[in-house]
């Protein structure tokens, strides 16, 4: 049994020194071989429940870093998404730009071509004019 259940407060505090060896002894010489003869392994409980609680802070450690992860996962799902959506964003704004550098090259080709015909135009022009005459009299095929 326990002390405390089979002595009052009152009791223990006014108690003389080997006053409850009769009683009390018997239980106190069992309690002391117990741990005497048993104290390896009582030592290994010891140490099991040490690990065992620092197995615990290392399980919470853990459940609350795979939370942290777990949400950084979801940010990062998020970011993934927003990177695939901005890369077919930029290859639409690509094509866009393709075709219309594409529209730019074939005006500035076709104003190129029209400079090259009023050119050409206007040099067979001077030649003529200049064998013809500015009214071409000095060419047969007109006066005949």
């Amino acid at each position: 049994g326990d002390f405390a259940s089979h002595y009052s407060s009152s009791r223990i505090s006014s108690a003389r020194a080997y006053a409850m060896e009769r009683d009390f002894g018997p239980t106190l010489r069992t309690t002391m071989h117990y741990y005497n003869t048993n104290h390896a392994s009582l030592a290994r409980e010891e140490k099991v429940s040490r690990l065992n609680a620092k197995v615990e802070q290392l399980t919470e450690k853990i459940g609350k870093n795979i939370n942290i992860l777990m949400s950084r996962g979801e940010s990062l799902e998020r970011m993934l998404d927003k990177s695939d959506e901005l890369k077919t964003e930029s290859k639409i704004f690509k094509k866009r730009r393709a075709v219309e550098f594409k529209r730019q090259v074939q005006k500035q080709e076709a104003k190129q071509n029209c400079c090259i015909i009023i050119a050409t135009i206007a040099v067979a022009y001077a030649l003529v004019t200049s064998m013809c005459g500015l009214r071409f009299q000095r060419c047969d095929f007109w006066n005949d």
